[in-house]
């Protein structure tokens, strides 16, 4: 928390700097895939060759670990990740998708981004998180200006960001 605490204070002098998205993108997934219970995921890369863009690294990192560590730990057991990036006209794209039961998410979507918030309601910190890594994602994102959308599609879950490139 205090990490976090610090990015966003000091998110207003963070320098631009231009990351190659799928160089971050592939190191997350390389360190959650040294978790034993991790190691059963098929990963699917769709990855536009050469893609960079200029962000604030180390906020955009966060959102990143978020986003790929939620496919890790919400999808099945031998569930798949697929993980996109485009580079398109004037902005960049990049999806992660991974399977998993919708049940307990449709009536749930729009609550998913308030702090605090939980689907699994134990409060079980092993089941769960704390219920604030996507509020945060979604503070982040606003404050880098990338547009989101998180949605339910055919046995799964999507998490769509883009930004101008």
């Amino acid at each position: 928390m205090l990490e976090i605490s610090r990015l966003e204070q000091t998110s207003q002098v963070m320098q631009l700097t231009e990351i190659s998205l799928n160089k971050q993108l592939k190191a997350i997934v390389e360190k959650l895939q040294t978790n034993p219970e991790f190691q059963e995921k098929e990963i699917i890369w769709s990855l536009e060759s050469s893609l960079l863009i200029k962000t604030k690294e180390q906020m955009l990192q966060k959102v990143l670990q978020n986003i790929v560590n939620n496919a890790f730990l919400y999808s099945q057991k031998k569930g798949k990740i697929k993980i996109t990036t485009k580079q398109l006209d004037n902005y960049w794209y990049c999806s992660i998708y991974n399977t998993t039961s919708t049940d307990s998410l449709k009536n749930e979507l729009t609550k998913l981004f308030e702090p605090f918030y939980r689907l699994e309601k134990s409060g079980n910190k092993n089941t769960g998180g704390s219920g604030l890594g996507l509020f945060l994602v979604k503070q982040f994102l606003s404050n880098l200006n990338i547009k989101y959308e998180f949605k339910i599609i055919e046995d799964g879950v999507l998490f769509e960001i883009w930004g101008n490139s």
